[in-house]
């Protein structure tokens, strides 16, 4: 549902790297240069229709919290209209099995390209597989990203990635956060 364009790869991937990728890749990820939207399938191919939902939202004093799928990879998005109102919250729920962009575009700089080229994308996973645990409250919406070890056994292991909070207000929707864990950080 959020507004999100594809990064311009020649500037966050290594030149041999990005000189490695197939014709088809860097045509696809070099729409950003002409202004399209990521996926013309889905709510970026419905520009008019996405704000007329979020002008009924407000209309009706509602706050918006979007689960989606189907592009195999995990998000944490916050919505705005065209005026730049924020007016919800999307959580994209990634895949267990099915191949998502990391799997065609094997590069982990995708993460951060995807989110520092987004204004509404403010987490990226397309990478890891897993699930998403969505816990609704009077106040406060929280997402847990959850990756599985591997998909390939029946032995795994599973660990949270990511988790965000965000709080209702009166106005609508607080900003997403991400708490971080206490403690000394000694790695990474």
């Amino acid at each position: 549902m959020a507004k999100v364009r594809n990064p311009d790869l020649r500037v966050g991937l290594n030149e041999n790297v990005y000189d490695t990728l197939s014709p088809g890749t860097k045509r696809w990820y070099g729409s950003w240069q002409y202004g399209l939207e990521w996926n013309p399938d889905a709510w970026s191919g419905y520009p008019a229709a996405r704000e007329r939902l979020y002008a009924a939202a407000r209309a009706a004093n509602a706050r918006i919290v979007t689960l989606t799928g189907d592009t195999h990879t995990a998000w944490a998005n916050e919505l705005h209209d065209n005026s730049g109102t924020m007016v919800g919250v999307e959580f994209g729920c990634t895949s267990v099995t099915s191949n998502g962009a990391g799997d065609s575009l094997p590069y982990k700089e995708l993460n951060w390209l995807m989110a520092e080229a987004n204004e509404e994308v403010i987490y990226y996973n397309a990478f890891d597989k897993g699930f998403t645990v969505l816990t609704l409250g009077a106040e406060a919406v929280t997402a847990e990203f959850v990756k599985v070890s591997t998909v390939r056994s029946p032995d795994y292991f599973a660990s949270v990635d990511a988790t965000f909070n965000c709080q209702l207000t009166e106005d609508g929707m607080g900003r997403l956060s991400r708490p971080r864990a206490s403690g000394q950080i000694i790695e990474g």
